[in-house]
């Protein structure tokens, strides 16, 4: 799936380390209580009976969608909140706001709501939309729902939108129905459009380029008849446990080639229409990840064998993206241990071995490490609390985002079995947050259960968040 996650409803550049972005001056103290319970669903309006932004506050054009065009490109410069609408907070003491649930816990919520650089604008804060497959694309292209869908995270306070995983312009991208696209004309006007709507909404816009490699099974579209790629002729884990037998097509250097430039074509067609940077899915057991790893890849040339040769390909598809968005235009890297099919899958079993992953893809010009894991709080190595994205940060010297889980009180496993994830606190994240552990946080299935969610985080109104259930992938919203 796109990201950590492929949720489908069933169709039935940091600053140095001696220069810290401080947040405003009065400290936001909140108090994290438990959800008591579900609400009420997820109504055009709040339980608190505010309208949706993207309902009514954000100025619309035509077809009741918000606003485009380059001239509503602003609201987040200089670490503004943009347009947001205050509700309800708790009790007030010295400028300090809290949240009681029995008086047991206060938390600060400060660290999230500092401001960050990203390329040539400012965030408004730490707060990152998560990469997550929804399937409402047909025909590859994302129409009004996606644009509204993005824009509404955005309007509700999140900085930082990252798109579902988007099949770059090469024939076996795809693996999956109605995913979008990001090349061809119609797919690409839907991408300004959602890209024009997050600014309009205050935030920032950077697409996912996936390619899902051996995952494909030939009968998919948009180019039936087409098999997998992989790195060699073996069944992802995934695919093995779904009982799939078809084969991938082991990549020639022509083939590299080719996957490599679509990349490129993919990042360099984001700059064209106004992404403010791009990601790149390096992660899960999909193409980039399966060169990684060495139960997929067992080649014998220079692509295969050692860490070094094996993590090549992502270099490359790197490389060849720096150089087709220039020096100041953001890429992201998501990377990941566990695979879709293998959770307990590892590249790195040491921080020496995980530097020697990432460091040279720093320097092929990685700007920001997107690391996932299921649970951000678990510790990646022995001897040491720092989590994934935590050793990213340290044995690279960039900014990380961390993500997994975060929020909730169940990880994605769950979420397969039918298990509700209720909210849960904040204060582990933010203490790892204050201390610079990692630089930005990627909110997933909370942000879909509550599109408000970074605006309930930092009025106070914990209490108001939704549990995450099946139900928050029946529509687009």
């Amino acid at each position: 799936m796109s990201g950590a996650r492929r949720l489908q409803a069933p169709r039935r550049g940091r600053p140095s380390r001696g220069h810290r972005l401080h947040g405003p001056r009065e400290r936001r103290r909140v108090e994290l209580a438990p959800v008591h319970g579900p609400g009420h669903g997820r109504g055009r309006r709040e339980r608190s009976g505010r309208r949706d932004p993207v309902e009514g506050s954000v100025e619309r054009g035509p077809g009741g969608l918000p606003r485009q065009g380059r001239e509503a490109h602003r609201g987040d410069r200089g670490g503004g909140r943009g347009r947001v609408q205050r509700g309800r907070r708790g009790p007030s003491r010295g400028g300090r706001h809290e949240l009681f649930d029995g008086g047991s816990r206060f938390v600060n919520v400060d660290p999230l709501f500092r401001p960050f650089p990203f390329g040539k604008r400012m965030l408004r804060n730490r707060v990152v939309m998560a990469p997550m497959t929804r399937s409402r694309s047909p025909g590859g292209v994302p129409g009004d729902l996606s644009v509204a869908y993005y824009a509404r995270r955005a309007a509700h306070g999140t900085a930082l939108v990252i798109s579902e995983g988007t099949i770059v312009d090469h024939p076996g991208a795809n693996g999956y129905p109605d995913v979008p696209s990001f090349f061809g004309d119609e797919a690409l006007a839907g991408w300004r459009r959602v890209a024009d709507a997050v600014h309009a909404a205050g935030g920032a816009f950077a697409p996912q380029l996936w390619h899902v490699g051996s995952v494909r099974q030939s009968a998919m579209g948009p180019t039936p008849g087409v098999s997998g790629y992989g790195p060699s002729a073996v069944l992802s884990p995934g695919n093995a446990r779904e009982g799939k037998t078809e084969l991938p097509r082991e990549m020639t250097q022509h083939d590299i080639d080719e996957v490599v430039a679509s990349f490129a074509r993919g990042a360099a067609d984001a700059r064209r229409i106004g992404c403010d940077g791009v990601e790149i899915h390096g992660a899960h057991g999909y193409l980039v990840d399966q060169f990684n790893w060495p139960a997929t890849n067992r080649r014998t040339d220079g692509y295969g064998g050692t860490l070094e040769n094996r993590t090549r390909f992502a270099r490359e598809i790197v490389a060849a993206v720096r150089a087709a968005v220039g020096p100041d235009f953001p890429v992201i890297l998501r990377f990941s241990q566990w695979k879709m099919g293998d959770y307990h899958a590892r590249i790195a079993a040491t921080p020496e071995e995980l530097g020697r992953w990432l460091c040279p893809l720093a320097d092929a010009g990685v700007d920001i490490f997107h690391a996932s894991t299921r649970r951000f709080w678990e510790p990646e190595f022995e001897g040491s609390d720092l989590n994934l994205a935590g050793w990213a940060k340290k044995l690279t010297d960039k900014p990380t985002i961390t993500v997994g889980s975060v929020g909730l009180d169940a990880d994605l496993i769950s979420t397969w079995k039918g298990l509700p994830a209720k909210a849960s606190p904040l204060d582990n994240l933010l203490e790892r947050l204050a201390r610079d552990e990692f630089d930005l946080v990627a909110v997933g299935r909370a942000l879909l259960a509550n599109p408000d969610w970074a605006e309930k985080i930092r009025e106070g109104r914990d209490a108001d968040l939704q549990p995450f259930t099946a139900a928050a992938l029946a529509e687009l919203f």
